[in-house]
């Protein structure tokens, strides 16, 4: 059986495995995203001002960031230098909406949210639209909520780009 002889290593080895997860994960967006494309916002300000603007402005758009994900941080003790947080954002009375009319819509919220910096230094806010990804349920009630939701990030990401 393989042993990590140190702390520093088991770290690092930590962050690939977590790394490697969210890889695999995030090429399919935690449920089937065949043909489905990101939407990217460039942002004015640079990526710290665009972080705390995001995270101000959910709240106002009726939503929390229930996590953050730095996946800088992590990626920094692979020697990988980059920013970029992933936001877990939601509001709990619809996400209740959501998996009362279908457990398994779980996979898709909260809603992720990635704000991370180009390698041409440009700020990016990312998301797939909830609607594209709560459309593989085949649901009317899931699917109103999807599109209202995707008002929200739209209007929410809008803000935090100026």
């Amino acid at each position: 059986m393989y042993q990590i002889k140190s702390k520093v290593a088991f770290m690092r080895a930590t962050a690939l495995l977590v790394t490697m997860l969210f890889f695999v994960f995030s090429q399919n967006g935690w449920g089937e995203t065949e043909g489905v494309k990101p939407i990217e916002v460039v942002a004015s300000g640079t990526f710290d001002q665009t972080v705390d603007k995001v995270k101000k402005l959910v709240a106002k758009e009726g939503m929390m960031v229930m996590g953050e994900i730095n996946q800088g941080k992590m990626l920094s003790m692979t020697g990988l230098e980059l920013n970029g947080i992933t936001f877990l954002i939601g509001n709990p009375t619809v996400g209740n909406k959501l998996l009362s009319a279908d457990p398994a819509a779980g996979l898709v919220v909260p809603i992720r949210l990635y704000v991370f910096e180009s390698k041409e230094g440009k700020t990016i806010i990312s998301y797939y639209k909830p609607s594209e990804l709560l459309a593989q349920y085949h649901n009317p009630k899931i699917d109103m909520i999807g599109k209202k939701l995707d008002e929200k990030l739209d209007k929410l990401t809008s803000m935090s780009a100026k």
